[in-house]
């Protein structure tokens, strides 16, 4: 068969070449014979694992280029696709009149500031997961629609249209009713919001919508892609992105193979939205008239996407559709600022209207939404609450919600949950649903929160696909929150879109809300109006499909204001505040060592122990990404047994670290100190964000260091250019001390990561001293110790400098020991020693020189 098709079997070799390998039996024709196979099978409810496999690879060959080569050549080539693979396939496509993510929305945002807010026709509440400060209102009379419309201060709205639990019939009726609501205001584009794992009622939902705004046959922009969820896309095909691996990579699984296209009401099968286009239309959009709008292109700049966009609808006598690739924000940023620049160059080839079918993240791209750090709890807080409990309510049946509840059950042991038995509802009716009230208002009357989910089991045999017995199952869950709210509860947490929009809508009476931000990324928190059962109180929409296991337990913790990391330790260790200001008031520092291995911390352990001096191990999420919380747990056992048998303390930090997953890891694991780095953000927004690691920390005994600046150089897989580095503003220090109440400060002023550039640096003394006169009795840090003579050492102590970071020259003393064992044919544990005793030379070196 082979032979006969010119086929070579190949697994190795440079795959880029194949693009040039034209072949008689291409990988294209391979796929579509897959597709063939795999819907017969379906049709005969057979399963073929082997042969879903194949079409994943095959998946990823089409996606990087390859549907001429020989299908037999990319199969031996590629393998299980992953967020990495996707990105190293794309990175080389970026070019550099491409516009930076913030030059493109600064530009986005002068397009849409001079045009009405842009509405979203939500299918359910889980789309206002990437905005916030903007208004979600389930009326779309005139005068609800007039009062949206006319907030020039507001990018966008959100309706809660909710039709993805309807049927077909009603949800083409209630998107034509908003469409023709929305007639007289003449708006340019609208969108129609989605599920980023493409259920819902398409085409009807799009058609229905376009006919109530008398637009005939408007320009589609098909784009599921939402990053926070792990869903991307690439040379047309869709990925459900899984959780991190080991190495902080993630597996991508196209879209057709996932749980959600067996979705019993709105399932699919073709992954590659082209063919998934044309496959919800009956064929009446054929793949082959879908413009890709691909990463090559949109690399390019918004020029080329502009360009793009404007020749294809020139030369369209008819449908015009384009599906959307998107790998990270800036993709979808450029994306939409191509669409609103050739909206404004040629606005008659657009006056047949616009419909972006779209999950959250191009909503936030064609807005310019600015970024937000996620939710505090004191932003969480209900002001009218008359009940210490909360309501948690559960009525996704996916996977990933079960995973969740699991995780809550097992972490919130003080939650009293109460589960609604399906089969035992549909047979009982509303005395089973009283009964299931009265233990839930009588939770919430002894103070107490309560959990109410239903059974995991799928119940879907009604002959439409679920959505009738759904809408009973929501029913009594509304019913229950609605008497349940009468106890006026701290919280109320939904998980499931359809859960969550009927539990707004019809148990707690939302009519309008405003959309506060984000509890964890992609789960959006709202302010309910005064309107609804429950005025002034925060309300957490979850999304069924979206976070990791630990999400839902987090948010709930979250909002209660309860947390089951370790309370604040005794006095076996000192906290790092204490261990600071004592070699600041003996002139002296502490030197911080950045480990990424048992190894790493003892050898610091041994140090301490030699140099009769404290010191601090530190881990960069990095090293968590490999290590996890054992590696967490290693250094903190080492850390205790240093000061057991010593005396002399040794403590454990998380270094650098810019996200919440992995300082509440490093909080639950005992660490005694967090770097908060917030370089990113504005100085606001870095201000609001380190206040909120500040709360958690205290909570877990821990305390909190930030920067103010940002470091050039490259540490740990993470590079500032020279260009992009910021010096410490003295002027800032001390708002920013007296909104965090961090109990150290990192500062920039001349220091690098990694090596230094000249031998010595060039260090702003005066800026430090600036500084150190703003910062009163806060200890200051200095990060990229390594290399700096010790005259620079004690001038840095006497302005204040009570810790300093050290990585570059540790992990070249281990590197170099490995070598040298490597080239004298050691076996591993007597390597491992040799880099021990190397490291170990170093830090104890170091420990003494911060001190003398």
């Amino acid at each position: 068969m082979l032979a006969r098709s010119g086929g070579i079997l190949r697994t190795r070799g440079d795959a880029e070449s194949l693009k040039f390998e034209v072949s008689a039996a291409p990988l294209r024709n391979f796929a579509k014979d897959l597709d063939l196979v795999l819907d017969a099978a379906a049709a005969c409810r057979l399963a073929l694992p082997s042969a879903a496999l194949a079409r994943g690879t095959v998946a990823r060959g089409l996606a990087g280029g390859y549907g001429d080569a020989d299908w037999a050549a990319v199969a031996g080539t590629f393998g299980e696709v992953s967020k990495a693979s996707l990105e190293r396939d794309a990175e080389q496509l970026w070019a550099p009149a491409a516009e930076a993510a913030d030059v493109a929305r600064a530009r986005i945002a002068e397009l849409v500031a001079r045009e009405p807010p842009l509405c979203v026709v939500d299918d359910d509440p889980t789309g206002t997961q990437t905005v916030h400060g903007v208004a979600v209102s389930s009326k779309w009379g005139a005068a609800d629609l007039a009062r949206e419309l006319d907030d020039d201060a507001k990018s966008c709205f959100y309706l809660l249209a909710n039709t993805r639990a309807l049927d077909e019939t009603d949800a083409v009726a209630r998107a034509e009713a908003i469409g023709a609501g929305l007639r007289p205001h003449a708006p340019a584009h609208v969108v129609s919001r989605s599920d980023s794992t493409l259920r819902g009622h398409f085409p009807a939902e799009v058609d229905a919508l376009a006919r109530g705004l008398g637009w005939d046959d408007p320009i589609i922009f098909v784009a599921p892609v939402f990053f926070e969820g792990g869903r991307v896309t690439s040379g047309g095909t869709h990925y459900v992105l899984g959780p991190p691996n080991a190495d902080g990579d993630r597996r991508a699984t196209i879209a057709g193979e996932t749980e959600f296209a067996r979705d019993a009401a709105f399932g699919y099968r073709r992954s590659d939205l082209r063919d998934w286009v044309a496959e919800k239309t009956a064929g009446a959009i054929p793949a082959a008239s879908v413009t890709s709008l691909d990463l090559a292109t949109i690399r390019r700049g918004a020029d080329a996407v502009k360009k793009l966009i404007l020749e294809t609808i020139e030369a369209s006598n008819g449908r015009v559709v384009f599906a959307v690739d998107a790998l990270e924000e800036r993709d979808a940023l450029l994306v939409a600022l191509g669409v609103h620049e050739a909206r404004a160059a040629r606005p008659e080839l657009f006056s047949r209207g616009v419909v972006y079918r779209c999950a959250g993240s191009l909503v936030a791209a064609l807005t310019a939404m600015p970024k937000k750090p996620l939710l505090a709890a004191s932003e969480l807080a209900s002001p009218g609450a008359s009940s210490p409990g909360g309501l948690v309510v559960v009525g996704s049946y996916v996977g990933k919600t079960t995973a969740q509840l699991d995780a809550l059950k097992a972490r919130c042991g003080w939650l009293d949950f109460v589960e609604v038995d399906v089969e035992e509802l549909l047979r009982e009716g509303d005395a089973y649903v009283r009964a299931v009230a009265t233990r839930v208002d009588g939770a919430l009357e002894d103070g107490g929160s309560v959990a109410l989910y239903t059974s995991r089991a799928k119940v879907q045999d009604d002959g439409a696909g679920g959505l009738v017995i759904g809408e009973t199952v929501n029913g009594a869950l509304c019913d229950v929150v609605a008497r349940a709210a009468s106890r006026k509860p701290a919280f109320v947490v939904a998980k499931g879109g359809i859960t969550s929009n009927d539990v707004a809508v019809r148990a707690l009476g939302v009519e309008r809300a405003e959309v506060l931000g984000q509890v964890v990324p992609g789960v959006p928190a709202w302010r309910l109006g005064g309107e609804t059962r429950l005025p002034g109180s925060a309300y957490v929409v979850f999304p069924g499909n979206v976070g990791d296991d630990g999400d839902l337990a987090r948010v709930v913790e979250t909002v209660a204001g309860r947390s089951s990391l370790p309370g604040p330790r005794g006095p076996a260790r000192p906290s790092c505040r204490d261990l600071l200001r004592d070699a600041a008031a003996a002139g002296a520092a502490v030197g911080a060592f950045n480990v990424y291995n048992v190894e790493g911390a003892i050898a610091v352990k041994r140090a301490v122990v030699a140099a009769g001096r404290p010191a601090i191990v530190q881990l960069h999420p990095a090293s968590l990404d490999f290590g996890g919380a054992a590696l967490l747990a290693a250094c903190a056992a080492v850390a205790d047994d240093c000061l057991r048998e010593s005396g002399v303390p040794m403590l454990v930090a998380l270094d650098h670290a810019a996200d919440d997953g992995s300082i509440d890891l490093a909080l639950a694991s005992g660490v005694d100190h967090v770097m908060a780095d917030g370089a990113e953000l504005s100085l606001e927004d870095n201000e609001r964000w380190t206040a909120r690691v500040v709360e958690r920390a205290a909570a877990a005994g821990a305390t909190v260091e930030a920067e103010l600046g940002k470091l050039a150089g490259e540490e740990d897989g993470l590079a500032v250019a020279l260009r992009d580095a910021k010096m410490t503003d003295p002027a800032v220090v001390a708002g920013f001390l007296a909104a965090t109440g961090v109990e150290a400060l990192a500062v920039t002023v001349g220091n690098v990561h990694g090596r230094y550039a000249k031998s010595p640096p060039d260090l702003d003394w005066a800026r430090l001293d600036a500084v150190r006169g703003e910062a009163g009795g806060v200890p200051l840090v200095l990060h990229g110790a390594s290399g700096l003579p010790e005259d620079y050492l004690r001038r840095a102590r006497a302005a204040g400098v009570a810790k300093f970071n050290v990585n570059t020259e540790v992990r070249a003393a281990a590197v170099r020991a490995t070598a040298d064992a490597a080239a004298r044919r050691l076996d591993v544990l007597d390597t491992m020693r040799d880099a021990t005793d190397a490291m170990a030379r170093v830090v104890e070196a170091k420990i003494r020189a911060f001190a003398d």
